[in-house]
C-alpha cells in the first residue's frame, strides 16, 4: 500500500475518534507525524503528501485534522518545516490562506512564529501585487497578536 494511502486511512480513523473527544490534543497527534515520516519509504515525497493532506482539510473545513497535520509539519527540524508549510501553502487557494494561518496561530506554539514570518516575506517576493502585500502584513500582525496573547 502506498505511503498516502496510509495515511489517510489513519486520518480517516483519527478523525471519527476526534468527534466523541472535546480536545484533539488527547489523541496522539505524534501518530501522524510518525506516518509522514514513512515518507523515506513511499512513492511521494513529504512535501506533496503534505501538500496534499493540508489541502484537503481546508476544503473539507476540517478544523481537526488541519491542526494536526499543521502541528505534525511545525514538530520538525525548524528548516524543513519551514520549506514544508512554504509548499504546502502554495497549493491551497488564495482565499484559504487566511484560514490556514489562523489555524496555525492558534496552536499557541510559539515555534510557529519565525515559519509563518519566512513564509510571508517569501510570499510577497514572489507574488508582488499591492493588495496581497497589504492582506499578508494584516496577516503577519494579527498572527503575531494571537500568539503574544497566548
Amino acid at each position: 500500500m502506498k505511503c498516502k494511502e496510509v495515511i489517510w486511512k489513519i486520518l480517516a480513523v483519527l478523525d471519527q475518534e476526534s468527534k466523541s473527544v472535546q480536545n484533539f490534543l488527547t489523541i496522539d497527534r505524534d501518530c501522524v507525524q510518525s506516518l509522514i515520516e514513512l515518507d523515506k519509504s513511499c512513492d511521494s515525497s513529504l512535501a506533496e503528501i503534505a501538500k496534499d493532506l493540508l489541502k484537503n482539510a481546508v476544503d473539507e473545513q476540517n478544523e481537526y485534522k488541519l491542526q494536526v497535520i499543521i502541528r505534525s509539519l511545525i514538530n520538525r527540524e525548524q528548516s524543513e518545516a519551514f520549506e514544508l508549510t512554504r509548499s504546502a501553502l502554495e497549493s491551497i487557494e488564495a482565499s484559504d490562506k487566511e484560514t490556514y494561518i489562523n489555524y496555525f496561530c492558534e496552536l499557541g506554539d510559539s515555534r510557529a512564529v519565525p515559519h509563518l514570518i519566512n513564509f510571508l516575506a517569501r510570499y510577497e517576493l514572489v507574488n508582488s501585487t499591492d493588495q496581497r502585500e497589504d492582506d499578508l502584513i494584516s496577516f503577519t500582525k494579527e498572527a503575531i497578536l494571537q500568539l503574544e496573547e497566548a
